[in-house]
């Protein structure tokens, strides 16, 4: 960028905007509430870390393209405290440009920090660069003719639920201040679900639920121009979640995703938060070209190519299968999936999938004695489960659920994206109730042992765990992914092979697992190259595993 002052306008808006009364209140309140911090959760504030950023700036540098002299204007409508405009302003400056940056927050001292960082690098660097901050809600004032203005977005969106939580709302002082917040909250709310109709949530409870990522997302691509670039770093929720499907069915739509790189939980990058994330660079555009995803772990990266993601939106029924390493080859064996049923649709033989009962404070109402068992996700391994030694008091939980006398499959509802296995399933007798760390797949009284036993076959199953990580993109492996996976039809000499195998493994018979995976495998019609293929994606099989589940003796003997 050519040598140049810098403009500093003041830090209003050219239309007055109403306050956002909950940001202010939750200040107040930030001091008193066990030491938690209000302001911070209510805002959504997690600012991003350099190790992040810093690839997704060199991918939107990489994919727009800048022409000697031109004015680039590029704004970041949550700036906090101006770090990504920084870095990439830092990344920019020997490029022959002029550079139009704008600011946005509602909190005034952080575009105070976030102008000032800019100008102190621009004096120094000697740029051609151009600060135009304002103190907003980014929300409302991207209605004064702000859709469609800017050559560049890069920002974090909030990460929060617009929604009061109860333990929070003790941090207030008094009655008028917390009722003033709650209110606050519910206008703020309403506004952003007619604002932002594409990020409004599949699902609410109580007339709640709008999430600032979701909504924030939205408006920073309606920010750019045509021929523009944006740059999102968000929840990788976004990607797979139920809620999100309308907004994500939009983003693929209406524009070109040319990088998209996924960060899991276990890097810890972010101040206060263990949740997986994601960035990607986002362009308007209807032509659908290559996109290339990226997975980062401590200390490395592993890229894949994918050129039809329309294609692999249609088989994971507008998820983005980010958990796997989903390249062509892997596209293919996704598409395989749907000539078959869905798990949900063995409720017409009496199979019911949920969770039993909310654990939260269990250990009021269990004690050393009882009718059932309360059982919960550490108790669980892949075919095995330590027994429970504390029961639910039926006088304080009166309303157990049905299937508390039925036999049932569950399965951890927490499991890390780089774990081993997800799918980590069991077979639980009648007796036992689970906590809703486990999800549960409920057996009717009718069904006989041999379908239970080859059902647990199918979902411990490599197969059918690849599906599932196709449509996760958080640490929970939800019911309602669960439900939606594909089951193949299994005759009647494969159940009792599979009923066989699954009862010598729930006793102890280690060496049948490589044989149920071989034997579901071919029930799912895949060949040995494709489940080869499939095995991929599964960075922690060991080679040894590997050479037993492809084993030829094995795949030309199922019986």
């Amino acid at each position: 960028m050519k040598s140049s002052s810098v403009i500093q306008p003041n830090l209003f808006n050219e239309t007055p905007i109403a306050p956002v009364y909950h940001f202010d209140l939750a200040k107040e309140a930030s001091h008193t509430w066990n030491g938690k911090n209000l302001d911070e959760r209510s805002a959504g504030k997690f600012y991003t870390p350099k190790e992040i950023a810093l690839p997704l700036i060199k991918q939107i540098i990489d994919v727009y393209n800048f022409k000697k002299g031109d004015t680039v204007s590029i704004i970041d409508p949550f700036c906090g405290d101006g770090r990504l405009l920084l870095w990439t302003v830092e990344q920019l400056k020997d490029v022959e440009i002029n550079l139009e940056v704008h600011l946005w927050d509602y909190d005034e001292f952080a575009v105070e920090s976030a102008r000032k960082q800019l100008s102190d690098f621009s004096k120094l660097c000697k740029c051609n660069l151009r600060i135009i901050p304002k103190v907003a809600d980014s929300f409302e004032v991207f209605f004064n003719n702000h859709e469609s203005c800017y050559d560049i977005v890069i920002t974090n969106p909030p990460w929060e639920v617009v929604k009061p939580d109860p333990e929070e709302l003790v941090g207030f002082v008094n009655d008028d201040s917390r009722q003033c917040y709650v209110d606050s909250l519910k206008n703020f709310s309403d506004r952003l679900q007619l604002d932002f109709p594409l990020s409004k949530p599949s699902k609410m409870y109580g007339g709640w639920g709008v999430n600032l990522a979701r909504t924030g997302t939205e408006l920073a691509l309606r920010l750019v121009k045509k021929g523009g670039v944006t740059g999102i770093v968000s929840p990788s929720s976004l990607l797979a979640d139920q809620n999100s499907e309308t907004l994500r069915k939009w983003i693929f739509d209406n524009h070109h995703i040319s990088h998209l790189n996924v960060f899991p939980a276990e890097l810890r990058l972010f101040k206060k938060v263990d949740q997986p994330s994601v960035t990607f660079v986002a362009s308007p555009a209807v032509d659908k070209r290559e996109m290339v995803i990226e997975h980062y772990s401590h200390g490395s990266s592993s890229a894949v190519n994918v050129s039809d993601i329309s294609e692999l939106m249609k088989v994971t029924d507008n998820k983005f299968p980010i958990s796997a390493a989903i390249g062509e080859d892997q596209l293919d064996l996704l598409s395989k999936f749907s000539s078959f049923e869905k798990l949900e649709d063995l409720s017409q033989i009496g199979v019911w999938i949920g969770r039993e009962l909310d654990e939260t404070g269990y250990k009021q109402w269990t004690k050393n004695t009882g009718n059932y068992k309360f059982i919960k996700g550490r108790n669980v391994q892949r075919f095995v489960f330590e027994d429970s030694l504390i029961y639910v008091d039926e006088e304080i939980k009166q309303k157990l659920p049905a299937s508390k006398d039925n036999y049932k499959i569950v399965w951890r509802d927490v499991s890390r994206p780089t774990q081993k296995r997800r799918m980590i399933p069991t077979l639980i007798p009648p007796g036992y109730i689970a906590g809703n760390s486990l999800g549960v797949l409920t057996l009717n009284s009718s069904i006989s042992d041999t379908e239970s036993l080859s059902l647990l076959a199918i979902m411990s199953s490599l197969v059918f765990e690849f599906q599932v990580r196709a449509n996760l993109a958080t640490s929970h492996v939800s019911s309602g992914v669960v439900r939606k996976m594909r089951i193949p039809n299994l005759d009647s000499s494969s159940k009792k092979m599979l009923a066989r195998l699954v009862k010598e493994r729930l006793d102890g018979v280690l060496e049948n697992e490589s044989r149920i995976e071989i034997t579901v495998a071919k029930q799912y019609q895949f060949t040995k190259k494709e489940f080869e293929t499939l095995l991929t994606t599964f960075p922690k099989i060991t080679d040894e595993e590997r050479e037993e589940l492809l084993d030829d003796k094995k795949w030309r003997n199922d019986k």
